[in-house]
């Protein structure tokens, strides 16, 4: 199943089709994933293109599933702000205690949630950090942003 995830992802999508169709294909092979398929993905996951990782991160919303937070987590160490807003977006959907003390504990996460939101100009980022801080801001006795 990971080849075939990986080679689908490796495409070319028009973005109409991938947002209408492309990302219900790609989360059909992901629920089928073995642990061995996961395990090949963690380990190819720093060799892949930063489009790929976007496509991949889009896709993770599973919060039953421990493989789907592992990879947001390994996603989340990035220098491309697109990618850091889509896997802050999937990572919302992740968000209990154990996640939030994960996150609050990373100094370079909070700081990047931080400058995203203090210094973003889209109003839908923003909209999608108010929302991931809130619901961080839940399980913490310490105000995320203040």
């Amino acid at each position: 199943m990971y080849t075939k995830l990986e080679n689908y992802l490796s495409g070319y999508f028009h973005t109409n089709y991938w947002y209408d169709e492309g990302v219900e294909i790609a989360q059909d092979i992901i629920s089928n994933f073995t642990d061995k398929d996961w395990e090949q993905l963690l380990k190819k996951l720093p060799k892949q293109n930063m489009e790929w990782k976007k496509k991949l991160a889009y896709c993770l919303y599973n919060d039953k599933n421990k493989y789907e937070l592992l990879t947001l987590i390994e996603l989340l160490h990035t220098e491309d702000k697109e990618l850091l807003e889509i896997v802050l977006d999937s990572l919302r959907s992740f968000m209990n205690q154990e996640t939030t003390n994960f996150l609050m504990h990373d100094t370079e996460i909070v700081n990047q949630i931080k400058n995203l939101y203090y210094h973003n100009t889209s109003r839908i980022i923003h909209i999608m950090l108010t929302d991931l801080v809130y619901k961080i801001n839940q399980f913490t006795e310490k105000e995320l942003l203040l």
